[in-house]
C-alpha cells in the first residue's frame, strides 16, 4: 500500500544524517528485527519506510543499505521513549542507551532484577 509511518520517515530523516558513531551505535546497540517473527508488520512497515527513504532522500539513497534504515527503523520502535514533551527533546522520539535495555526482554535477556525487603 502507499501507507508511510511519518514517525519512522522523520527518523530515518535524521539517523541518514546523524554521524557515522552515531548511526552504529544505533544499528548495534540496541535489540530490533531479531525480536520479531519473520514477516511481523512491524518488520514490513520498517521495510517499506525504508525502501521510500532510498527512493526519494538522497541522504539515505547513496551510502544507506536498505537493511540498515529498516534496522534503525525498528530499532525506535521497540526501544525509544516515545514522544516526550519535556522541553529538551521537543516531542521527538528518544533513545536513551541504558535505559532501553529494561524497556523490554529480547530473545537474549540482558539484565536481571531481585527485589529486596518488598522494593
Amino acid at each position: 500500500s502507499g501507507d508511510y509511518n511519518l514517525d519512522d520517515l522523520l527518523i530515518l530523516h535524521a539517523f541518514v544524517r546523524a554521524g557515522e558513531r552515531v548511526r552504529r551505535r544505533v544499528l548495534e546497540g540496541f535489540c530490533a528485527e531479531e525480536c520479531c517473527e519473520p514477516g511481523h508488520a512491524m518488520l514490513l512497515d520498517a521495510e517499506r519506510c525504508a525502501a521510500w527513504a532510498r527512493t526519494h532522500d538522497a541522504a539515505a539513497s547513496g551510502q544507506h543499505g536498505a537493511a540498515d534504515l529498516a534496522r534503525a527503523c525498528v530499532v525506535f520502535t521497540l526501544n525509544c521513549f516515545g514522544h516526550l514533551a519535556d522541553g529538551v527533546t521537543g516531542g521527538a522520539p528518544t533513545l536513551f542507551w541504558l535505559a532501553s535495555k529494561f524497556t523490554h526482554r529480547c530473545l537474549r535477556p540482558n539484565s536481571v532484577f531481585h527485589g529486596e525487603g518488598g522494593r
